[in-house]
């Protein structure tokens, strides 16, 4: 079994992003959350209103 070229981790080089990124990646964050929460939102009036139909 060959395993080609062996790379290494990069231990001991961490690149600390500015604060800048770290606002950035956090409010790209808030909305994925957001839409994950409106796509469960969606998923459930769907549900309901299926379920509603077949009554």
């Amino acid at each position: 079994m060959g395993r080609g070229k062996f790379k290494g981790k990069p231990t001991g080089r961490r690149q600390f992003s500015t604060p800048e990124e770290m606002q950035r990646l956090a409010m790209i964050r808030q909305q994925r959350a957001d839409a994950a929460k409106k796509r469960e939102e969606e998923k459930a009036a769907k549900e309901q209103k299926k379920s509603e139909a077949r009554k």
